[in-house]
């Protein structure tokens, strides 16, 4: 097991083989993973992510239906227009290489 993904392990685990949180939750892993990751909502056509390529940037993104991205300095900025501009509420957040489910 990799220590750097050893705090996944203490999160409660769905049948599927998944784990559920809730999106505040997912914000907040989200927060203190070590590696890439994103934030997409469920079954639609946006994402929210960070780029790591240089980790001294602080960057967080939106890329909507047309691949075009919008781009964040604060997740919470982020996460806050995908919910009161493009009505999005549930999301799944994908944290290399293992998918957490948020509900």
């Amino acid at each position: 097991m990799n220590t750097a993904d050893a705090w996944l392990h203490a999160l409660p685990v769905h049948s599927t083989g998944r784990h559920l949180l809730t999106l505040e939750k997912a914000r907040k892993l989200a927060i203190l993973s070590p590696t890439s990751w994103c934030i997409g909502p469920y079954r639609c056509g946006y994402a929210i992510g960070k780029q790591t390529t240089y980790p001294e940037w602080d960057l967080y993104y939106i890329v909507d239906e047309n691949n075009e991205p919008l781009r964040f300095d604060d997740l919470d900025a982020a996460i806050h227009f995908l919910c009161t501009q493009l009505h999005i509420y549930h999301a799944v957040l994908f944290l290399t290489p293992i998918l957490i489910e948020a509900v």
